[in-house]
């Protein structure tokens, strides 16, 4: 089967489905490399198993992906070892002790700021935050799920803005494939609009669209429950969330107007 048809969403689906009912996201992933490739090879089970096997071997033939997955596995290496030392839970004692984090809000806090400080390597800040941060979300009973969006809303997006790590070093390579004359000016010409994409992170994904926005809305829910006055509560609500946003926005501006590049 190489022509496209209904059934190639099928090892997609399946490999999702497997992960959530069986938490074994390795299993799931090879469970629907095994059905993509019987589709391949004419539905036959034996011969699938054997090509995902190759296709799953093959992966190593490509330098910058045996790098990738080392590196991770390094990586991951010395986090677990970290955790099974008793680091990360010594960690997370030093924060509640000091009354940094004492709650569910400041735990969202904690993970989405992580993802913005540590902006080295995107699986670097994947695993780091990750580790710290699941403890803290698991006491305070907040899911996962959040805790995975808060993470991913931050690592590699937030990493591709930063030009001092590995991600400026590919988006250079990239403008001299296309016969920039000068790349790494165009480089650096870009970096002010991407202050934009910095008030993004801070508008639209998670700290206030997750964190703050729900917050504030369960707040502003308690407060008219007890005094029968929503019109208020929720108007001072949207002057907050206003006064946020605006803040962020003209910070952005000034920023932007300050790093332009001057053009000849």
């Amino acid at each position: 089967m190489n022509d496209p048809n209904w059934y190639s969403i099928l090892p997609p689906i399946l490999a999702i489905v497997l992960a959530i009912w069986t938490r074994q996201v390795i299993l799931s992933l090879f469970a629907g490399i095994w059905i993509g490739c019987t589709l391949l090879n004419g539905f036959s089970p034996i011969s699938g198993f054997t090509s995902g096997i190759d296709a799953v071997i093959n992966v190593f033939s490509d330098p910058g992906d045996t790098r990738v997955l080392i590196f991770t596995l390094i990586i991951g290496s010395l986090i677990t070892t970290i955790e099974a030392t008793g680091g990360v839970r010594g960690f997370v004692n030093y924060l509640e002790t000091r009354h940094w984090v004492h709650n569910g809000l400041r735990a969202q806090v904690l993970a989405w700021a992580t993802g913005l400080v540590i902006f080295i390597e995107s699986n670097i800040t994947l695993l780091v935050a990750g580790s710290v941060s699941r403890p803290l979300f698991d006491r305070y009973k907040i899911s996962r799920e959040k805790l995975a969006y808060l993470i991913d809303a931050t690592s590699a997006p937030v990493c591709a803005m930063i030009p001092l790590n590995a991600w400026g070093a590919v988006i250079i390579g990239l403008l001299a494939t296309t016969n920039i004359k000068n790349p790494l000016q165009t480089f650096i010409a870009s970096i002010p609009p991407l202050v934009n994409e910095f008030t993004m992170v801070l508008k639209a994904t998670a700290l206030l669209s997750v964190i703050t926005v729900v917050e504030l809305m369960r707040v502003s829910q308690q407060i008219y429950s007890a005094n029968y006055h929503p019109v208020e509560v929720l108007s001072a609500t949207f002057v907050i969330y206003f006064l946020m946003c605006f803040v962020v926005s003209r910070s952005s501006a000034i920023l932007e107007n300050k790093l332009k590049v001057k053009r000849a």
